[in-house]
């Protein structure tokens, strides 16, 4: 941590600055502990989490469309980088139909 003041490096328990005598805040103590901030995006990760099971589990967010949308696209690839195999499944059915 930082005074804000003068810029000199201090330690997590210091409450004024040893070199300028600035106060340092609760707030500014808080904010830059590294546990204080992992708990931050923790928190908001679970919040994230539960809005999106809630959402999945009362049918609002269709997932299965999403997967559907994605295979479909990956299927398009597939047809689009193996033209000939599709020309050979085709005459297949053709000759299937046929007999």
């Amino acid at each position: 941590m930082y005074c804000k003041k003068c810029g000199t490096e201090l330690r997590e328990s210091d409450t004024f600055c040893y070199y300028c005598g600035n106060r340092i805040g609760w707030m500014q103590r808080m904010l830059s502990s590294k546990a204080f901030i992992g708990s931050v995006i923790a928190v908001f990760v679970v919040i994230i989490a539960a809005v999106l099971t809630y959402f999945i589990w009362t049918g609002k967010l269709r997932c299965r469309r999403l997967i559907r949308v994605r295979r479909q696209s990956r299927i398009r690839l597939w047809i689009q980088e193996n033209p000939e195999r599709i020309q050979i499944i085709l005459h297949r059915r053709q000759q299937l139909r046929r007999h």
